[in-house]
């Protein structure tokens, strides 16, 4: 076919006119040829672009079929491209658009953000090549899984927009880019460093660029400098890991130069000033966070540029304590950005309105001084007579006290969050302009204005984390009809009084009213509020069965709160796939099965309900998004499903405990790489540990008490769990000596050992235990793990628990959990002396021993454990006196020493004595205060008849058991060894009983007849 010359370009338009109209007209002769060429030129072929009625353009077929064998190469999960393939005209599918004269495609927009979805990408075309006429490719916001970005889009000749920005490339950006020489906008910004360029020669190739996007490309230094293009309108570079030199130059005076963003590339800032010398006065804006600004060209150097409109210097490097002079003459300021320097600490927030902005007053608009522990008071005389313009004022993290708001009837943001602001929120309804409203994370106090209904253009209002209290009544939110963020959670008293017909006059998308009073019934007002996708009413005294109409929004949840109440009622089925991320309906009274079907669930808590079932829904639900499951407290029975075998899976906590779960633990759960925190405890698994949880390194938290798991402690924890804070196997049938591994647990904090069945000595080596060893507290009072992948509410961190015997009662801790630093090794069968390394444990606060058969003296130096605050070594056969020093541990609140074998005067001072009779009873020598005073009496001579006589029955006691202890269970244990495993442990404890039984047996023989001994 012949192609169309461009001279007859212009005409051909007015050919196809002239035949689609219905009256017939004559051609002169010449035209013919002319008409011929035309029809028969691929523009203007009626039979491939026409439709024949209606002058509908299609797509061309081959571009179709290299669509939809582009297709083949993504996964597209949630079918947003059904459309592609259904619809024979390509030109209505999603995301691509054609000619409206010729019908080629001429533009893919594949951004996840446009088209709401995401898509994962194993290939790419080349088939996409068919698309000559292609002038703009937009991928971004997909995954293509690490792959390189294709060569083959340098051939897009036409192309004049190319984003492929956090698509998930990686690797060598190709220099074959360099070919499109029509293209204006060029976007490949990335995560950091995922891409480089080793050579912009390419660059300066692409001489129609207007705007060029590199954030986050690795852009290695060459000594070559490359010219930019020359009609270069915006330069954006920031994290690029430029240093020493740039490798650029100008073209000329680059006359359309306006915006330049060297931002956080550790770069000294003269050196961007240096290369801008020429630049032409339609620059307005500069990036240059995270720069060096340490040369004297500095101090004129925003002089000579006065008509600079936004500028940003965050997280910048100064030689002196301050911002200098050269913001001075900045006239023209629109927007300044000084967030994060810490060079400005102690500096007044006055000095900055009064000198360093003086100048700007009539023209800034923008200010951001976030996070520069600025102090004083907000200057609100100058702040509303110089900056009239003022829209948005944002100084959070700060140190700012007072609360004087009159500020400019401009303001439309105002964020005072996390500073020292006290006082009563004061009267702000001459900011009528205002639309967000930040005063979180102060010390506020009083109650909420109700000149804030006032305010009809707030659409954001956050008061959370004061010390605000009264009552909320309609009349705070007459004239709020655009509010759409309300968060006054966590707060002091504040409670909600709303009529029950009450119908808000706004609609509501995120609402955080945690500790806030709202009960008892369920408030009907939120029955209006069908636009809402995050709601936190956490811990609001509501008692009440939840109603139907509180799942029936069409848009569903994202973030959803109802924890610590006493909300009942039973689930329905949740099976929108487009919400509930996080949900949290902790300590409430719900029950019933679970049927959740959520592809986006991030965190899932459901502990201290009364929900019953198999637990087979997690497999449907887990996700590479899900960090957090917390099932503990309810009634879930049968075993653990095996569907964790999944290297995507970024799940850091599960808690399982509490519950009736049965069978072994799936080896799969040792996939769960990320795994922090893993409670098991108070169930009924049964067999042994699986080795792969060896798998999970980053394990901090291992609680699997009160099971039935069997065999010996394995070796890998401590040998490859490094990071264990807390390990409590308590409960369980474990035998066996503990493991040597264990003291390779430097961080530990907790080990729970306790109710097994373990036996030889205690190791020498728990010196190790080099956190115990510091006095200090320095971890905090919660074990808290941070969910990365949500930012809702108070939902940024999970605070762990453990169950615990503490003072002779078992708890469960939480809130204090990072205080406690504890060793129980109790009701084991541990023999041998108490180690005196443990002395080296300094920071230990609870040491429980008790109920074994260890053998000698408290070791001395016990006064060493300076912190303990309970010590347990009754029903041991502890024997001599008790060493002085355990008077010196002036925070000891729990004592027991019962049922041993120690002598002697119980030491004098205000500690021990003060511990009950109870807390030394059973010990046949000791006296003295609380006990019955010391005496030099000697028993008589008819006593030690006695002992002989109960001497001589005890030794044919000894004999008469051994051998029946012998003959009966000898042929029982063989047997049992071969039939089956229970038996044998059974057998293997009641030996170790017999044993112990023997033991003890022997050891009151030879103290009675070390006292006849010393009698004669």
């Amino acid at each position: 076919m012949l192609s169309k010359p461009i001279f007859l370009q212009p005409y051909c338009a007015a050919i196809r006119m002239l035949f689609t109209t219905t009256t017939t007209t004559l051609l002169p002769p010449f035209l013919y040829l002319f008409v011929f060429v035309c029809l028969s030129s691929s523009s203007c072929a009626f039979t491939e672009r026409v439709a024949a009625k209606n002058n509908v353009i299609r797509c061309i077929e081959r571009e179709r079929l290299a669509l939809l064998d582009f297709k083949q190469g993504l996964v597209d999960n949630y079918g947003v491209l059904s459309s592609w393939g259904s619809d024979e005209e390509c030109c209505n599918w999603l995301g691509v658009h054609c000619n409206n004269n010729t019908g080629h495609v001429t533009m893919l927009d594949l951004n996840s953000y446009n088209i709401n979805s995401y898509l994962s990408f194993h290939k790419v075309s080349p088939s996409l090549l068919e698309l000559k006429h292609l002038n703009y490719l937009d991928l971004s916001y997909n995954d293509f899984q690490g792959s390189r970005i294709p060569e083959f889009i340098g051939s897009f000749k036409r192309l004049r927009v190319l984003s492929l920005m956090y698509a998930g490339f990686t690797g060598t950006i190709p220099p074959q880019l360099g070919n499109l020489t029509n293209l204006q906008v060029l976007n490949i910004s990335v995560d950091y460093f995922n891409l480089k360029i080793k050579n912009l020669e390419w660059l300066s190739l692409l001489s129609s660029l207007r705007s060029i996007y590199l954030s986050g490309v690795d852009i290695e230094s060459s000594k070559t400098r490359v010219t930019l293009p020359p009609f270069l309108e915006e330069l954006q570079l920031p994290f690029c890991g430029l240093d020493v030199s740039l490798p650029f130059l100008l073209n000329s005076s680059s006359p359309f130069l306006s915006v330049v963003d060297f931002s956080y590339n550790n770069i000294n800032a003269s050196l961007v000033f240096h290369l801008l010398r020429n630049a032409s006065k339609k620059l307005t804006t500069i990036g240059l966070s995270g720069s060096y600004f340490v040369d004297t060209i500095l101090d004129h150097a925003f002089v000579d540029m006065e008509i600079f409109e936004n500028l940003y210097l965050d997280h910048i490097i100064t030689e002196d304590a301050g911002i200098p002079k050269y913001f001075w003459n900045l006239t023209h300021l629109r927007i300044l950005s000084l967030c994060c320097n810490y060079q400005l600490s102690g500096a007044s927030i006055a000095e900055v309105f009064q000198k360093w902005l003086k100048d700007a007053g009539k023209s800034l608009q923008i200010l951001d001084l976030s996070g520069n522990q600025f102090t004083g008071e907000l200057p609100a005389d100058i702040i509303n007579t110089r900056f009239k313009s003022l829209r948005e004022l944002r100084a959070p993290l700060n140190q700012l006290n007072g609360s004087n708001f009159r500020l400019p009837s401009s303001l439309e943001y105002l964020d005072l969050s996390n500073n020292q602001i006290r006082g009563q929120i004061p009267d702000l309804s001459h900011a009528l302009s205002l639309r967000v409203l930040h005063l979180s994370e102060n010390q506020l106090q009083g109650g909420l204005p109700e000149t804030i209904g006032k305010l009809s253009k707030l659409n954001k209002l956050y008061a959370s984390s004061n010390s605000l209290e009264g009552v909320v009544t309609e009349a705070h939110f007459s004239n709020l009809t655009h509010l759409q963020e309300l968060d006054l959670s966590f707060n002091v008293a504040m409670s909600f009084n709303m009529s029950s017909n009450w119908v808000p006059p706004f609609q509501l998308y995120r609402l955080l009213l945690a500790n806030c009073k709202m009960g008892p019934q369920f408030p009907k007002w939120l029955h209006t509020q069908n636009k809402i996708v995050e709601l936190d009413i956490s811990s609001s005294d509501i008692s009440d069965i939840i109603p139907n109409w509180f799942w029936n929004f069409s848009k569903g949840y994202d973030y959803l709160n109802l924890s610590y109440n006493e909300i009942g009622g039973r689930l329905p089925y949740l099976q929108n796939e487009s919400f509930l991320q996080v949900i949290d309906l902790s300590s409430n009274n719900f029950w019933g099965p679970i049927s959740i079907n959520s592809k986006k669930i991030s965190i899932l808590h459901l502990s201290s309900n009364k929900f019953l079932g198999l637990i087979s829904f997690l497999c449907s639900i887990i996700n590479s998004g899900t960090t957090s499951i917390d099932l503990s407290y309810n009634q879930f029975y049968g075993e653990i499903p095996n569907c964790w075998n999944n290297s995507r899976l970024n799940l850091a906590i599960l808690n399982l405990a509490n519950n009736n779960f049965s069978g072994k633990v799936p080896h799969s759960l040792g996939s769960l790489y990320t795994l922090q925190s893993l409670h098991l405890r108070n169930n009924k698994f049964t067999g042994e540990l699986p080795s792969s949880l060896q798998n999970c390194t980053l394990l901090r938290v291992m609680d699997f008490g009160g099971n039935e798991f069997t065999g010996k402690i394995p070796s890998w924890i401590g040998g490859s769990l490094t990071d264990l804070l807390t390990v409590s196997l308590r409960h369980n049938n474990f035998y066996g000596e503990v493991p040597s591994s264990i003291c390779h647990l430097n961080s530990i904090q907790i080990l729970n050992l306790s109710e097994n069945i373990l036996t030889a000595k205690i190791p020498h080596c728990f010196y190790n235990f080099t956190y115990m060893m510091k006095s200090s507290r320095s971890i905090g009072n919660t074990i808290q793990f941070l969910n990365s992948t949500t930012s809702y509410g108070k939902f940024g961190s999970y605070i762990d628990n453990i169950l615990i015997q503490w003072k002779n009662q078992e708890r469960e801790y939480r809130k204090q959990l990072g205080l406690l630093k504890s060793i129980d090794l109790s009701s084991n069968q541990l023999i041998g002396h108490i180690p005196e390394e443990l002395s080296s444990l300094k920071g230990l606060i609870s040491l429980n021993l008790s109920k074994n058969h260890l053998i000698g003296k408290i070791f001395p130096t016990i006064y060493q454990l300076e912190n303990l605050e309970v010590l347990d070594l009754s029903r041991n056969q502890l024997s001599g006196e008790i060493p002085i020093g355990l008077a010196r541990l002036n925070y000891l609140d729990v004592l027991d020493l019962s049922s041993n074998f120690l002598s002697g005067k119980i030491p004098t001072g205000t500690q021990l004595q003060s511990f009950d009779a109870s807390s030394y009873a059973e010990n046949i020598g000791l006296c003295g205060d609380p006990l019955p005073k010391c005496s030099s009496y000697v028993p008589p001579q008819n006593k030690d008849n006695d002992f002989q006589e109960d001497d001589s029955f005890l030794n044919q006691e000894f004999y008469i058991s051994m051998v029946l202890g012998f003959s009966l269970f000898f042929w029982g244990i063989v047997i049992t060894l071969v039939v089956k495993d229970s038996w044998r442990i059974a057998y293997y404890k009641f030996l170790n009983d017999v044993k112990d039984w023997l033991y003890v047996k022997m050891k009151i023989y030879s103290v009675r007849m070390q006292r006849k001994l010393r009698r004669i």
